[in-house]
């Protein structure tokens, strides 16, 4: 999944994690345009809105996990 971006905003990324964490419990954001800084900004903006926990920022990559109580239930 790819973290577009259009003047700086992030288009449907919250959606779009959400959407992916129906079929997986671990996802992978492309982030190869966008700034490291912004890249850390937004794992921590996802973990508030999606919710979920952003295991690991390093490649121009984030790893993101869905977290141990939304494993338990089905989404």
């Amino acid at each position: 999944m790819n973290c577009s971006t259009r003047n700086g905003v992030y288009v449907n990324v919250v959606a779009r994690v959400r959407k992916a964490f129906e079929t997986g419990e671990v996802i992978r954001l492309d982030c190869t345009h966008v700034d490291m800084s912004d890249c850390k900004r937004i794992g921590v903006k996802l973990r508030d809105f999606v919710p979920c926990v952003p295991i690991l920022f390093k490649d121009e990559q984030i790893i993101l996990w869905r977290g141990k109580e939304r494993s338990r239930t089905k989404l």
